[in-house]
């Protein structure tokens, strides 16, 4: 996933409380998160293959469309972000040289939105937690036991955007989903599950089609 964001400054006084996430017809989506009244981290990330040729210009059309002011392209930055799980367990700690990997480095990021901070702060707590009581080679096995349950909904998550190009069954997902906190979104399938399956129509919907239903077989 290929992600720009940027600090800049303008009047968010209106919503600085409430940050904004523009879904656009594209995996992936934009962003204006207020720090205050008066700047704010704004940018756009893709999570699917199809990326434009020009990511500055993206980002900039971006802010137009969405009223958040244009950015520098001096203090724009630009990073790669992993797709959980992007590294085989067994690459997640180097014991011998007492190295151990957490967060973005351990290849853990959710790969359906992108989110990074939390899967960091739980595998550091983990590895922490397995350092205290001498049991730190058991943390590449406990780490992947752990994320296995998001890995596996975001792989779901991600297919509702990838195998499907309809916005209004994607805001209808969206609206399914309302009021849950992103902990359930990423962490909590059924939690999701039930939420989908309370709408039939949605849920026939999503699953009828052919790459909904592979990933549905992958991700038992």
């Amino acid at each position: 996933m290929v992600a720009l964001n940027a600090t800049v400054e303008g009047d968010f006084s209106a919503y600085k409380n409430w940050p904004r996430i523009f879904f656009e017809g594209y995996v992936g989506y934009a962003w204006a998160f207020p720090k205050s009244d008066g700047h704010a981290n704004v940018g756009i990330g893709w999570a699917g293959d199809r990326r434009p040729d020009d990511y500055y210009s993206a980002l900039e059309a971006a802010a137009k469309r969405n009223s958040f002011p244009v950015p520098d392209r001096a203090d724009v930055n630009i990073a790669t972000i992993p797709r959980g799980p992007s590294l085989d367990p067994a690459h997640v700690s180097h014991p011998e040289e007492n190295v151990f990997l957490v967060g973005d480095a351990a290849g853990i990021a959710n790969q359906y939105q992108g989110e990074g901070i939390c899967q960091g702060i739980r595998s550091a707590y983990l590895l922490a937690d397995l350092i205290a009581n001498g049991n730190e080679s058991a943390y590449p096995r406990k780490l992947s036991v752990q994320m296995q349950s998001e890995y596996r909904l975001a792989q779901l998550m991600r297919g509702v955007w990838i195998e499907h190009e309809d916005p209004e069954l994607l805001a209808s997902v969206a609206e399914a989903l309302d009021g849950l906190t992103i902990d359930d979104i990423t962490r909590r399938p059924a939690t999701v599950m039930r939420r989908v399956a309370g709408r039939p129509r949605i849920a026939i919907d999503l699953v009828a089609d052919a790459g909904m239903i592979r990933r549905l077989y992958r991700t038992r």
